[in-house]
């Protein structure tokens, strides 16, 4: 996406800029673009990085930034007439929206190389407000239907049942959209979402319409994942991690809301079910064979790649996040078949999933937190959720909280994981190309495109130094970068930025 033209002749950066009402339509466009991140998911430690760079190329800088779930407020402490200019900007409520992340991340890679003027700047953020979505919102029910049906796929459901979870996944995103249309709150679409799906579980059971060792609640099991495929639980890790604990309670705050809709849903179908005298079975996940691998890779792909379309990712990003869902499964049933554990494997699973993203993000132009917000997708514990729900209803409370806490702990480690897996790929990229010279010396050849390491974080901006100082600048990266060759070099484009997909 093409801003406008540099600000100055040569391309020079603006200098400091000291004027309050200039100083003030710059941090309303830095508030403006967080916003725009924040409210598409991305982490908060991101956002604030990106906010910093956007505003230090316009020329203010030392601004300081405070995100909340809700608000975000930046201010300039000094150097400005009447200091400090303090601005704040509340954020709209958010939804996964992969397709308008990377439009905006296309916009701030244009700004903090070119500095356009003001207007202009503000005018691209209109446009990603006023462009429509990368697919129709029936395109998205579909591919959540298919991500539902993918994970019942995983828990051993057959094609008639994964079938079923497909039809009762697009059903319940479809009544979702339209209570939401109508201002229905989050709890209240979530309560009615936990009905539906229960209820077709216990209607099922109730006609004994499918084969005897068809599993009817896995039903149940893949609608909750399609639930919590729109809950930032790895971003509201992450921001605890980087130090953004009250923006992270925020969000944790949010997703309980949403637990607990699931909840009273389930319960509600569960008491009207026993009234009618039905009863929802909970059928227990056999461990799949090798053989069987193939196939459970297959769904883990599918059920990755249709959570990143049902988040208005596109295809590019959706095929990246069908191979990391496709390694994270591979990892996690081979730990499993070899009775590592459930959280052990999750972890594990998690971590090669947080690795290959950073990868992959850097080759193929895309935000991180597509693949891996989508590549967990298969891994969620869902059916133990489930499990727990129907315990706790049951009077069974012991059995119910320890299955709950141990999803919550099965849902830690995966989090844990995506966070510790992208820092793994720095020290393997530098030892890879380690290895790549010792290659070459002896006569090897690599491809050195996979070599070159890219910033890890959503988005890492670079701007260019204010005039009179790049040539500076200049020589010292380049005596840096003779004295350190080991160092990771900057990629031509951070991940996110640019995409042309």
């Amino acid at each position: 996406m093409t801003v406008g033209a540099e600000s100055g002749p040569s391309g020079r950066r603006p200098g400091r800029v000291t004027d309050r009402e200039q100083v003030r339509q710059i941090l309303d466009l830095s508030l403006r673009t967080g916003s725009h991140l924040l409210s598409s998911g991305a982490g908060t430690a991101d956002v604030a990085a990106t906010m910093a760079a956007l505003t230090s190329s316009y020329g203010v800088h030392g601004a300081r930034h405070d995100i909340t779930s809700a608000t975000i407020i930046v201010s300039v402490p000094r150097g400005v007439k009447g200091a400090p200019l303090t601005l704040m900007w509340s954020v709209e409520a958010r939804a996964l929206n992969y397709n308008r992340l990377r439009r905006t991340l296309d916009v701030v890679q244009e700004l903090s190389a070119h500095t356009p003027p003001l207007d202009r700047a503000h005018a691209a953020l209109d446009a990603i407000d006023q462009a429509p979505e990368q697919y129709s919102n029936v395109v998205a029910s579909i591919a959540l239907g298919v991500m539902a049906a993918a994970f019942a796929v995983l828990l051993g459901a057959g094609p008639l049942v994964a079938a079923i979870a497909w039809a009762t996944t697009v059903v319940i995103d479809r009544i979702g959209l339209l209570l939401g249309s109508r201002g229905v709150p989050m709890l209240f679409r979530q309560v009615a979402a936990g009905l539906i799906a229960t209820g077709v579980t216990l209607t099922l059971e109730a006609f004994d319409s499918l084969p005897d060792d068809a599993a009817p609640s896995l039903v149940v099991a893949s609608n909750i994942v399609a639930l919590m495929s729109g809950m930032a639980i790895v971003t509201a890790l992450q921001d605890a991690i980087t130090g953004y604990e009250l923006t992270s309670l925020g969000r944790f705050v949010q997703i309980m809301v949403s637990m607990v809709g699931i909840f009273l849903g389930i319960g509600a179908a569960l008491r009207i079910g026993a009234a009618l005298g039905v009863s929802a079975q909970v059928h227990p996940v056999a461990v799949a064979g090798w053989l069987s691998l193939p196939i459970l890779i297959a769904a883990g792909a599918l059920g990755s790649a249709g959570a990143a379309v049902a988040g208005y990712a596109r295809p590019r990003a959706a095929i990246a996040a069908g191979i990391a869902g496709a390694l994270g499964t591979a990892v996690y049933f081979s730990l499993i078949h070899i009775h590592a554990g459930n959280v052990a494997a999750s972890f594990v699973a998690a971590t090669t999933i947080g690795f290959a993203g950073a990868v992959l993000a850097s080759r193929l132009r895309v935000p991180p937190l597509v693949i891996i917000m989508s590549g967990i997708i298969p891994l969620v514990p869902g059916v133990t959720m489930y499990h727990g729900f129907v315990s706790a209803i049951d009077g069974d409370l012991d059995d119910g909280l320890k299955l709950l806490v141990a999803a919550v702990g099965t849902a830690i480690a995966l989090a844990g994981g995506v966070v510790l897996g992208p820092l793994l790929a720095p020290a393997t990229r530098r030892h890879a190309r380690q290895l790549a010279r010792w290659s070459a010396v002896h006569g090897a050849v690599t491809d050195h495109r996979w070599l070159r390491g890219g910033p890890l974080g959503l988005l890492t901006v670079h701007p260019r130094p204010v005039h009179g100082d790049a040539q500076e600048q200049t020589a010292s990266a380049g005596t840096e970068t003779a004295a350190a060759p080991d160092t990771d070099p900057p990629a031509a484009d951070p991940p996110g930025g640019r995409s042309r997909d």
